[in-house]
């Protein structure tokens, strides 16, 4: 009978961890939420958080993983990995970071290299950083702040751009997928030939 129990908690562990991003959820770390609800959390250090709902402001100095959870504001300064996830509030963050399954209902704005896969953005979003990273995504207007290097968006997998893709600086480079589709203008940028796009921040 002992036995027999092992191997159903076995098998109900295998079926947790299979319906899991394996590569967003690190091992447990000191500062770690699982399926807690709070109104403000800050930390100083990195943060973990699991089903977990922020109904007010979460603030990171430090990597941060986070999924399947609901966050009103977020401001997040170092690297980030953020999936099945929804923000309802501003969204701040500032480090490499990867949006797979995430809705961004407000403003997004981003200072570094971004890779965006199945999410949806709902409103224009900017963003200062050497590569953006599109992939079977919906999104609004991309605006490139002003930068001392140029930029190059990949717009890959089906992605939909509803608005303009526009350089402030009036340099960068666009590649666009035969699957993808830029529904307004490129502003001050090029649009290249199609190229094959990695899907890794690298």
């Amino acid at each position: 009978m002992r036995k027999k129990n092992k191997i159903i908690a076995s098998l109900v562990i295998g079926l947790f961890v299979s319906g899991c991003s394996h590569d967003l959820i690190p091992p447990q770390r000191n500062n770690y939420f699982s399926h807690e609800s709070v109104e403000n959390y800050t930390s100083s250090s990195d943060l973990v958080m699991n089903g977990t709902n922020v109904s007010n402001n979460l603030r990171v100095n430090g990597d941060f993983y986070g999924s399947n959870s609901h966050f009103k504001h977020v401001d997040l300064n170092g690297n980030s990995k953020l999936a099945n996830s929804v923000v309802t509030g501003i969204f701040n963050v500032n480090g490499r970071t990867k949006l797979d399954k995430v809705s961004v209902l407000d403003n997004l704005n981003v200072s570094g290299d971004i890779l965006i896969t199945h999410s949806w953005i709902k409103k224009p979003f900017e963003v200062r950083g050497k590569h953006v990273k599109l992939y079977n995504s919906w999104v609004k207007d991309i605006i490139v702040k002003d930068s001392k290097y140029d930029t190059v968006i990949e717009v890959h997998g089906g992605t939909q751009v509803k608005g303009n893709i526009v350089f402030a600086s009036g340099r960068g480079k666009v590649y666009i997928d035969k699957d993808s589709r830029v529904h307004g203008s490129i502003i001050g940028g090029e649009k290249e030939r199609e190229q094959e796009m990695d899907v890794t921040l690298g």
